[in-house]
Formats: C-alpha cells, structure tokens, sequence
C-alpha cells in the first residue's frame, strides 16, 4: 500500500514532539558539547535500539548488558564504571524488572541519565537520577528524535501526558537540554 510510506515522515514528526526531557543536567550536556566519551548502557533483549542511538551519537561509548543481570554482573558492570561521573542508560519500565533496576540503583543514581523507551514512570522507582528523557519508544523515530536533540540539532519539545506523583505536573517539559 503506498500510502504506508506517505505517513513515514508524520511519525517523525510526532516523534521529535514526543520526546520528553523530564530532568535536565547541564554536567551530562556539557560533556557531550566538548565531544568526552560518555558510556550508554543497553538492556541486552533491546540491544538493536542501543546500537541505533549510539552510531547515531558519537559520544556514546556503547556497553550491551544482560537484561537480568545477575549480582555478579552487576558487581562488575559497577566496578567497570566507577570512575565514569555521567553514564547514559536506557531502560524498560524498569519497575517491572528488579535485576535491571539493581544495576543502575548499584551506579549511584545521581550519576545516570535515564533514557525511558516505555514511559516516565521509572521516575518514580529513580528519584535521584541526574537526568532523565521519556522516549515512549525505541523505533527508529523516536531515537532519531533523542539524537537530533542530544547532538544539538534539534531542542525538546515533548511534554508529559501524565502526572509522575511528587515530581512533575501533567504537562511539563523542559525545553532546553
């Protein structure tokens, strides 16, 4: 059906105006703007979506972990990267899974910025996050849509369609990364 290929550029459109910066951090921005190497870790079971944003961004130094890593794993993912004061990491509700969740509460939450391809929810299960985007997905539009914005080309224009309790409003959205 050629109609199909007629809506292509409509969702990247909707994707550069979904993408939501719920928390910036200028120390994560600032790094990326001096062109530092920063580490982007990945869910394993979604490892195509963290290859995607990290040829996309060439600052991103990519690290494809197990979806459930174990506590070994975890230990050592923690000890890799240590001396690292900014890490990138995307996550899947990680509410939903407990061994994700350890590892990046193991890195010391003030040191991660969150990239939530499901949605703003994780929020509530990492308070403390240095920075965090809600995606709300993982396609090719949506991390387009993160890469025009973390390399400069383009500035966030998405807003929260749900209230995260005790954090942001409905609606809210920083507009500047």
């Amino acid at each position: 059906n050629p109609s199909l290929f007629k809506e292509a550029p409509s969702v990247s459109k909707i994707s550069s105006k979904s993408v939501t910066l719920v928390r910036r951090w200028r120390e994560a921005s600032e790094m990326i703007k001096k062109g530092a190497p920063i580490p982007l870790l990945w869910p394993a079971n979604h490892a195509e979506a963290g290859k995607r944003l990290a040829e996309a961004c060439p600052f991103f130094t990519l690290t494809i972990l197990p979806q459930k890593p174990n506590r070994g794993e975890i230990f050592r993912t923690a000890e890799m990267f240590e001396a690292n004061p900014v890490i990138f990491a995307g996550e899947y509700d990680c509410w939903k899974e407990k061994e994700w969740l350890s590892l990046l509460k193991k890195l010391g939450e003030k040191r991660l910025f969150i990239l939530s391809a499901r949605t703003p929810y994780s929020l509530l299960s990492l308070p403390d996050s240095g920075g965090f985007f809600a995606l709300y997905s993982d396609g090719r539009a949506s991390l387009d849509a993160l890469a025009n914005i973390l390399n400069g080309r383009a500035r966030p224009k998405g807003k929260l369609p749900v209230e995260i309790p005790g954090h942001c409003p409905m609606g809210w959205g920083e507009e500047e990364f």
